[in-house]
């Protein structure tokens, strides 16, 4: 469960900084 959890964890995490990146490239072409 612990495995299935971190790995999840990772997941998240990937694309939550995918998203971050594309966000703040989004906001610098715009500004």
């Amino acid at each position: 469960m612990s495995t299935c959890f971190l790995a999840l964890n990772k997941t998240i995490n990937e694309i939550a900084y995918e998203i971050d990146d594309y966000v703040c490239t989004h906001l610098n072409v715009h500004l």
